[in-house]
């Protein structure tokens, strides 16, 4: 159900926003698209490292339905490949729902310049994300469409290569929408330096979600 309506708001943003396009505007949804594509793997990144950095799969509420996928998926990278659309999707679209549903309300794409580059931001960035475990599985999948081949060989989502590096290294490379802020991230350190800081404030017994 969330999947469902996560889809119909994003095509209804993206129809609003069309629905009013005049050509000065078309710079500023490009330039949204591409901020929010690349704000949706680095959420991805954020994601993915804290749920194989702290607590546990028996953690209440989030151990069994978010942690445990992330950590089974380290014992088993195929098994990535088996799940079907609702176990793919199901908990990012949920959350995208009410974002998106705001964005309709407020009517984004009405707000001039700022509402197309904020409209253009949010549709780049609910489509990263609804689509973030698909290129996901992708980047494990054997075979794949040659579209995706060719999405995948120039960096448009998530390449195996690139992806093999944090099963290989799994201190690094957690982005795995595009996996272009892992260039950065991994430069930066910026996850082992978030890593250090929480354990250094948070109670080892809430780190480990008791």
């Amino acid at each position: 159900m969330a999947l469902t309506a996560s889809v119909v708001l994003l095509v209804l943003l993206v129809g609003s926003a069309l629905d009013g396009l005049e050509l000065v505007a078309v710079p500023m949804i490009l330039a949204g698209l591409f901020i929010g594509y690349l704000a949706s793997d680095l959420l991805s990144g954020m994601v993915h490292w804290y749920c194989d950095t702290f607590l546990g799969e028996e953690t209440p509420l989030v151990g069994r339905i978010v942690i445990r996928p992330f950590r089974e998926h380290h014992r088993d990278p195929a098994l990535i490949t088996q799940y079907r659309m609702l176990e793919q999707d199901g908990t990012s679209s949920f959350l995208l729902v009410p974002v998106l549903l705001v964005a309709i309300e407020y009517e984004l794409p009405a707000a001039g310049g700022a509402g197309f580059l904020l409209t253009g931001a949010l549709t780049g960035f609910a489509a990263g994300a609804l689509l973030t475990n698909l290129f996901h599985k992708w980047a494990h999948s054997e075979r794949v469409h040659p579209f995706v081949g060719f999405l995948q060989r120039y960096r448009l989502i998530l390449s195996p290569g690139a992806h093999q590096v944090h099963h290989r290294h799994h201190d690094r490379a957690y982005c795995v929408t595009s996996g272009w802020i892992n260039a950065i991230a991994d430069r930066t350190n910026c996850f082992g330096r978030l890593e250090m800081a929480i354990r250094a404030v948070l109670p080892r017994r809430l780190q480990a979600g008791e």
